[in-house]
């Protein structure tokens, strides 16, 4: 979890349908706390630099899963992280003065899902926003998605924190000889993950109060047009191979960021293309090449923010997965640190 601090003041009042009466601009501080610790994850955000910003100012009523509220606040707003820690953007916005008008704010990073053209929201006049992201196909293009939504916000929070929270679902997958008495020789060249490749974002769902701030839901599409077929690139494809031999350890095939699907046993299919070498049976020292496909059992379900683990047996002509699936949350934070932004 990345903590971004938004600090201000308050001074006057407006209707819902107008921008709010301002006084004191909104000012963002650069105390960053990750969720995460500096470790090899993959691609894992451990810093950033800029983060999107939407707002919708709701009057006296509170952001809900029904609301005709939008991103009419602020919309696709830039924030930026400078030399001396501090975050900064232009034009500056403002509270209302009215003690009893919210604003809700929503946030997704890193820059680079917007200018690669992965992540998509609403327009600023659309009720009940939501973002909608589509997942980069190849294993070497993942991104790690960073959202928060801060809800009900007034001029009294002084301290508006955005939560910043690992979105997608990491998994890696590993693979190991499932009968070595068997096979002498395992020869890995291709890897992929078939699932829905495109999910919308929406917060605080119908399912959750108001008052849970910073909950959002995911809604995979699951039409057949939507699905991806996410590929292994870094230690496969190409002239890449790894090979199994009889040895006991795993071996990494690939790490994804994925959509958080819930259920996966029916909406992903994992695909592994090898051959083999036999060292007794029927086919006994011919090599076969073979592709085998299996899916993931219902538990555990794939959360946004988790890291799972599947080791896959290969066993013959066909693949088992190891019953021991890991599962961990993406890690413990570390305080970046930094200063304010003038209100000026």
């Amino acid at each position: 979890m990345w903590t971004l601090c938004l600090c201000a003041c308050s001074d006057r009042t407006s209707s819902v349908n107008d921008e709010p009466s301002v006084s004191l601009p909104i000012g963002f501080s650069s105390d960053v706390a990750s969720a995460e610790s500096p470790q090899t994850r993959g691609t894992v955000l451990t810093t950033i630099d800029k983060v999107r910003l939407f707002a919708s100012y709701t009057g006296t009523a509170d952001w809900g899963p029904s609301s005709s509220y939008s991103f009419d606040y602020m919309y696709d707003q830039l924030l930026t992280k400078v030399a001396d820690g501090s975050w900064t953007y232009s034009p500056l916005k403002y509270w209302p003065v009215n003690p009893a008008d919210k604003i809700s704010f929503f946030a997704y990073a890193p820059e680079e899902v917007k200018t690669k053209g992965y992540i998509s929201v609403s327009a600023a006049s659309t009720s009940n926003p939501k973002f909608t992201y589509t997942l980069p196909a190849q294993e070497s293009d993942k991104l790690d998605l960073l959202v928060a939504g801060t809800l009900n916000c007034t001029n009294a929070t002084k301290k508006v924190s955005l939560s910043m929270k690992h979105a997608l679902t990491q998994v890696t997958f590993k693979a190991k000889n499932g009968a070595p008495a068997n096979i002498s020789n395992i020869t890995l060249s291709a890897a992929t993950v078939t699932m829905p490749g495109t999910g919308t974002l929406t917060f605080n769902s119908a399912s959750v109060p108001a008052s849970a701030s910073g909950t959002f839901i995911w809604t995979p599409d699951t039409s057949t047009s939507k699905l991806t077929i996410f590929t292994a690139d870094d230690k496969l494809g190409g002239s890449k191979t790894i090979s199994l031999g009889t040895f006991a350890d795993a071996q990494t095939l690939a790490t994804f960021f994925l959509l958080p699907v819930g259920d996966p046993s029916t909406q992903v299919k994992f695909s592994l293309t090898y051959t083999i070498t036999k060292t007794s049976g029927p086919n006994s020292g011919n090599t076969t090449a073979l592709t085998t496909t299996i899916s993931p059992s219902a538990s555990p379900l794939w959360l946004p923010g988790k890291v799972l683990g599947y080791t896959i047996l290969v066993i013959d002509d066909r693949l088992e997965i190891d019953g021991s699936v890991t599962v961990e949350d993406f890690g413990n934070g570390t305080d970046i640190g930094g200063g304010g932004i003038p209100a000026t």
